[in-house]
């Protein structure tokens, strides 16, 4: 007696994984990654010419998280309000910055001129050196020469202007220093104001379940940031005075 069996079940191949890369068409396949190479390219060509503003951005974003302890130190008392405040913290500002620039330049331009003029009697203290004797003994008369040249360079200022990039890309440098120093100060007065609508903002693109603690944690980050850098101007300043 022939026991009957059930039939097996038929057998289903794997659905084979489709090749994105068509090795049929390798002329369009070429054109495809090479669009791809060159949008990528652009994209980084672009965020490098930007790499200024951004740094514009991110400097000016510090500035606004460094005063705004100080701003809500002092609209918490009730008696000045917040734009008062801001107002207050960002004179402040602009005079320890005035007074910083007003120490620091002059003084920067004393020191050049300060080398520029103490080139010769460096020279000559080089000369009588032992080591100046030996060079002289090794080299001969070819390592005077050499410092005469040295000399001559480094006190002619059309050479240290050339050092520099010229006079106009100087003054270029210095126009586009202040445009920036603008700029800077501009933006963080603008990122102070709305320092609290940009906290709210980030806190609504996170969960609902999840709000309070984002809230907390982006206090508290903005909190140390401010405070850190509080303290580092405080502590330069006390280091530029002692």
């Amino acid at each position: 007696i022939a026991l009957a069996t059930e039939p097996s079940p038929p057998v289903v191949s794997a659905p084979q994984k489709e090749v994105w890369a068509n090795l049929g068409h390798p002329f369009s396949v070429g054109i495809l990654v090479t669009a791809g190479a060159l949008v990528t390219i652009a994209l980084g060509l672009a965020f490098l010419s930007l790499a200024t503003i951004v740094m514009y951005i991110v400097l000016a974003l510090f500035v606004a998280l460094a005063l705004d302890p100080l701003v809500r130190r002092m609209s918490r008392s009730g008696r000045l309000s917040r734009t008062w405040s801001i107002v207050i913290a960002y004179s402040v500002f602009a005079i320890v910055a005035v007074l910083g620039l007003w120490l620091v330049i002059p003084g920067l331009f004393d020191q050049l001129a300060t080398f520029v003029t103490s080139i010769p009697a460096l020279i000559a203290q080089f000369q009588t050196s032992d080591f100046y004797a030996w060079l002289q003994s090794t080299m001969g008369s070819q390592v005077g020469a050499l410092l005469d040249q040295v000399e001559k360079f480094f006190t002619d200022p059309a050479n240290l202007a050339m050092i520099g990039g010229g006079v106009v890309k100087v003054g270029v440098g210095i126009g586009m220093a202040i445009s920036g120093g603008i700029i800077v100060i501009v933006l963080s007065l603008y990122f102070l104001s709305g320092l609290p609508a940009m906290k709210d903002a980030l806190a609504t693109l996170t969960p609902a379940h999840s709000r309070p603690k984002v809230t907390s944690m982006t206090e508290r980050i903005a909190n140390s940031i401010g405070s850190y850098l509080g303290g580092m101007v405080i502590l330069a300043g006390m280091n530029a005075v002692v």
